[in-house]
Formats: C-alpha cells, sequence, structure tokens
C-alpha cells in the first residue's frame, strides 16, 4: 500500500471501502476480491481520479451485495454477468449506453457501470489464471466477440509483446475493446501495439510499462514509422495506436497518455485513387466467369450487379431476400444495412445459389458457404483464389496487356461510374451503394466525364444481355 501514486494509505482504503459496504456482500471471496481490486486500482490512480473511482465502486458494491454467498464468478461467464448488471441497472434506473460523438458520428458504448464490472471480471479471471495465456481463443473468451462473416478472426497472439508488464496492459486494452467492436479490428490494433513494443525493445529497452513512455519517444516512432516500417498508411497506423493508448490511459489512469498522441500526428489520408474495371474488360471477364464453379461466379457476377462490396455479398442470408424486387444488403463496414431496390434476375440468381447450398449442405446459414465449414460464409480468399485460375487458365489479360488481377472492388467502382453515366443524382447514388455521406459520389463522377454515349448504350445491352444468360445457365 505505501506504494500507490495517489497516495492514499491502509487506513484511507479502508475508509473508502467501509463507505462503500464492500460488508454487505454476501459472498466472502467476492467481498475479499473487490477490495483486492480496489486496492490495486487505486495503486495507478491520481487523487482526482479517485473521487469518480469510488463512485464506480460504490456502484459496483451495490450490484454484488445482491449475489448468493456461494456464487463463483472466477468460473463464471463474462457475457451472462454483464447482462445480469445491465439488468441491474435497468431495474434500478440507470442508463446502460451512453452516446459519445466522435469524428462527426455518434457511436454508442456501454455505460461506464458495466465496463467497470468488466474490469472487475478482468481482475478476477487473470488472478484465476483463466485469461492469463499469451494466446487467446476467442471462442472462450467468456463472451460473444463481433465477427465480420468473411473474415473470422480465431486467436489472438500477444507472444511476440516482450515487456511482460506493456503486454498486460496491451490485453487490457485490447479484452475491453474486443467488447465494442470486431475482432479483425482488435487484431489490427494489437498488430500495432507488437511494433510498438518491438520499437520500445529496441530503442528503449528500459522501459517496461506504458506509463514511462512520453512524447519524445512519441515523435521518435513516428519517424521510425516513415522511414523503416512498411506500412501503406501512417494515417490508420497512429489511429490504432491511439485508440489503444487511450483504452490503457482511462483503465490504468495513466497521465502521461493524455497527450501522447496529438492531432497533428494524424496525417490526412491519401485520397483513394478510384479506379474500375473499363467496360471491354468487364466483357472479358464476364465471358470467362461462366467457366467457374457456379457459385464462385454467382458471387462475382451478384457483386456487379449488385454494386456492394464483395463481403457483403458474401454475407448475404435467405432472408436478405426482402420481396421480388428488394435485397437487404448487411454492411460488414459500418455493422448497419440497407434495402436495396434490385431486378427480378438478381432475385432468381439468389435464390439459385440458396437452392445450390442447400443441395449440397444443407440447411445454411449463409448462401455462400465456406467447403469445409458450411456454417461460415466463403471466405473472401477462397473466392479470390477461384476466380484467379480462372484468370491464369484463360490468359485474361487488361487493356493494358497485363494479366488481370483480381480486384473486386474495381466493380463496385464500374457499377458507381455507370450510375453516373446514366445521369443519376448524387442522392440516388448514395443510397443505391450503400454510402452514408454524398461525399464518396464525386469520386465516381470523376471516372467519367461524359455521359452515356450511343456506342457505349450499345455496348451496355449487349453486356446485359450476356448477364441475362449467366444467370439462366446457372
Amino acid at each position: 500500500m505505501d506504494k500507490m501514486v495517489s497516495g492514499v494509505g491502509p487506513l484511507d482504503l479502508k475508509k473508502y471501502l467501509d463507505k462503500a459496504g464492500v460488508d454487505t456482500i454476501k459472498s466472502e471471496q467476492i467481498g475479499t476480491d473487490v477490495e483486492s481490486f480496489f486496492a490495486e486500482r487505486i495503486g495507478y490512480l491520481s487523487k482526482g481520479s479517485l473521487r469518480h473511482e469510488v463512485y464506480s465502486l460504490k456502484m459496483l458494491v451495490k450490484f454484488l451485495s445482491e449475489k448468493s454467498a456461494d456464487e463463483d464468478l472466477a468460473n463464471s461467464s463474462e457475457e451472462d454477468e454483464c447482462r445480469a448488471c445491465e439488468k441491474w441497472l435497468l431495474k434500478n434506473g440507470y442508463k446502460i449506453y451512453s452516446e459519445k460523438t466522435r469524428n462527426g458520428q455518434v457511436r454508442r458504448e456501454q455505460c461506464a457501470n458495466v465496463r467497470y464490472y468488466r474490469q472487475f471480471l478482468t481482475f478476477i479471471y487473470k488472478r484465476s489464471g483463466r485469461y492469463g495465456e499469451d494466446v487467446w481463443e476467442l471462442s472462450q473468451i467468456g463472451f460473444e466477440v463481433e465477427q465480420n462473416p468473411s473474415t473470422v478472426v480465431k486467436r489472438l497472439f500477444f507472444k511476440q509483446i516482450k515487456q511482460k508488464e506493456i503486454r498486460e496492459e496491451v490485453k487490457a486494452a485490447i479484452r475491453l475493446l474486443l467488447t465494442g467492436q470486431k475482432a479483425i479490428t482488435a487484431r489490427e490494433e494489437l498488430a500495432v501495439m507488437r511494433r510498438f513494443s518491438a520499437f520500445l525493445g529496441k530503442e528503449y529497452s528500459e522501459i517496461v510499462s506504458l506509463k514511462e513512455i512520453n512524447r519524445d519517444i512519441m515523435e521518435e516512432y513516428q519517424i521510425s514509422i516513415k522511414t523503416n516500417q512498411k506500412k501503406k498508411s501512417l494515417h490508420s497506423e497512429m489511429i490504432h495506436l491511439k485508440t489503444c493508448l487511450d483504452t490503457i490511459r482511462r483503465i490504468y489512469d495513466y497521465k502521461n497518455l493524455q497527450q501522447i498522441i496529438l492531432p497533428s500526428d494524424l496525417p490526412k489520408q491519401a485520397k483513394v485513387l478510384y479506379r474500375s474495371y473499363s467496360d471491354a474488360e468487364i466483357m472479358r471477364l464476364n465471358s470467362a466467369i461462366a467457366r467457374a464453379d457456379p457459385q464462385s461466379g454467382r458471387a462475382w457476377i451478384l457483386q456487379e450487379l449488385l454494386g456492394t462490396r464483395i463481403s457483403e455479398v458474401l454475407s448475404l442470408t435467405l432472408d436478405s431476400i426482402v420481396s421480388d424486387r428488394e435485397v437487404y444488403i448487411q454492411q460488414g463496414k459500418t455493422a448497419k444495412g440497407y434495402k436495396k431496390l434490385v431486378s427480378e434476375d438478381v432475385i432468381k440468381l439468389i435464390r439459385k445459389a440458396g437452392e445450390y447450398t442447400k443441395e449440397k449442405f444443407g440447411t445454411t446459414k449463409y448462401i455462400f458457404v465456406a467447403d469445409r465449414d458450411p456454417n461460415r460464409p466463403m471466405p473472401y480468399g477462397t473466392l479470390r483464389g477461384r476466380i484467379k485460375k480462372i484468370i491464369t487458365d484463360c490468359d485474361l489479360r487488361d487493356d493494358t496487356g497485363q494479366l488481370f488481377g483480381v480486384r473486386t472492388h474495381f466493380l463496385r467502382h464500374a457499377y458507381g461510374r455507370r450510375l453516373a453515366e446514366l445521369g443519376f443524382d448524387d442522392v440516388t447514388i448514395a443510397q443505391l451503394l450503400g454510402h452514408r455521406s454524398l461525399g464518396a459520389v464525386q469520386n465516381y463522377r470523376k471516372l467519367s466525364k461524359e455521359h452515356l454515349a450511343e456506342e457505349t448504350k450499345v455496348f451496355r445491352d449487349n453486356k446485359d444481355e450476356i448477364l441475362k444468360r449467366i444467370v439462366g445457365g446457372w
């Protein structure tokens, strides 16, 4: 206790525990865990943060006091426990979510009381050895982790973070982040922290905790990224790093992380170079796609017809068909969705794909499924590999004479370009492509400086005829 940063001594600790009513907790073990948890927490806290901590402690104790005397939290499900906490909060008139505005977008987050309970559970699980491993199996982490259906993350690896204390700090952050974001995002953030850890190990081997880093170190790291690290986006790297460090700051109250990354450290993202397949290229590709296995061909053609992201096509379910002319598109990027008007041919193609899967694999959730695990959607890597094989076997060349690359996003850009050429307004184009703002629409307009010419219209009629034949054949 003498090492407490906040200056809280044993007598003060007892005073806070008594004030919070820890003795009202029926389970002696849970009561002891609360005392140990609070004692460890205030060791990180400044006097300014102590008041908020005491309030959170009181709320935690109120909830835990209703637990039975023989309840074992060390072996409980974190997901179930947090649900129980949310129910208790609602029952007692408290909010379970808070709304925060970030980058102009309103996001819902779990309230502080639930997050505090998660931190308490993490403390218990850590002491029991339940989550002390350096390799996490996300299916066994204790709560449901949101996944991108087409890119499922099964494990997270912390071994490469050599500094033991930093490794534990990062674990705490990633664990908390997993409750509010997709696993694939958490994996990216963990990768960033591994790179930062490697930099510290090389340049500042004496640093063992993130509470020891400062602004000078961060500036040196940015120079290192720019000169050595083969990363496409400094902006993405710094955003992920900031997210993790901010989370660690909130968990441990590390004041040194308050302004460790400044707004000026976040360079503007490079403008995306919008490219699309030319009309002639799409013609050549579609002619060859008919040789693909049925499901891969259907997925490719559906993306072309829908103008969606390929992950959204691979995540389609039979329930996605809203009516004979409408499909619900679940957006993996934003975790939201929208209804899209489509042609009867699109509906027909989706249903054919669903019938094919049912005949081959039985009843499944997804229309396009993984061969080895029909409960999962077809991985993008599988589709890409199959289309690449067709391109190689047929020696398909682009307009420059180079072998085609498999760039499914070019199909989406071609779809947007076509809408612009046909004279659709910005709002309609944004709606049809599932964009939340009109900013991206201008990129599609730049792809085509002129409206649809007569010869282009003839081409498109021919292209549509080819697509109909392909759909009919499948």
